[in-house]
């Protein structure tokens, strides 16, 4: 389903991210792959807008374990 070097990166809203969660962990066994969730915080004054709402998303990364996708500045 993923190649070696290949990243899956899903993204999701918070009534799903526990659900989908458990899916790739059960697809894309945890022994092999690492699975990194971020939160994306579109609206964080609750104020309604014309493309987003106050809901938080969530951005998962599946990719093979041991590689660095993910590089803090």
């Amino acid at each position: 389903l993923l190649k070696s070097d290949g990243v899956l990166v899903l993204a999701i809203d918070d009534n799903e991210v526990h659900t989908i969660s458990l899916i790739l962990k059960e697809i894309f066994s945890e022994d092999i792959y690492e699975h990194t969730l971020v939160t994306l915080v579109h609206n964080p004054r609750g104020v309604q807008g014309k493309n987003f709402s106050s809901i938080n998303e969530y951005a998962i990364f599946v990719y093979k374990a041991g590689e660095k996708i993910i590089v803090d500045r």
